[in-house]
């Protein structure tokens, strides 16, 4: 079973997250840092990161952090934000994708299908 990994400080939008992809059948874990989320990374191996593109208090981008890591640089990362004007520069530091919020469940489903191993899209 796949896992994914939603990084967010707002443990409401992990719960909703998990809730929407119950149905996928795949283990969602939640952290709230960066610092958390690269513990899980390493422990866990998920198949793909859910990133909430502002955590408060982080020393620096969380997604520059993954990809400075070379055991984590081919981890697939969907970036989520409510910023529009972010997404360009969010895919230029490497997300595979930038869900904006709020964000419809049905396209998170087809991101977590397409770049979380769970099947097509």
């Amino acid at each position: 079973m796949a896992s994914i990994l939603v990084v967010d400080d707002d443990c409401d939008i992990c719960s909703i997250i998990a809730l929407a992809l119950e149905p996928l059948g795949v283990t969602v874990l939640a952290a709230s840092s960066c610092r958390q989320a690269l513990e899980l990374c390493r422990r866990e191996r998920p198949a793909l990161i859910l990133l909430d593109a502002i955590l408060p208090g982080e020393e620096g981008p969380c997604l520059t952090q993954i990809r400075s890591h070379a055991d984590l640089a081919g981890l697939p990362v969907v970036a989520m934000s409510g910023d529009p004007l972010r997404a360009q520069a969010l895919q230029a530091e490497g997300a595979v994708a930038v869900l904006p919020k709020p964000f419809p469940l049905e396209e998170l489903r087809q991101l977590v299908r397409r770049w979380g191993g769970t099947g097509s899209a």
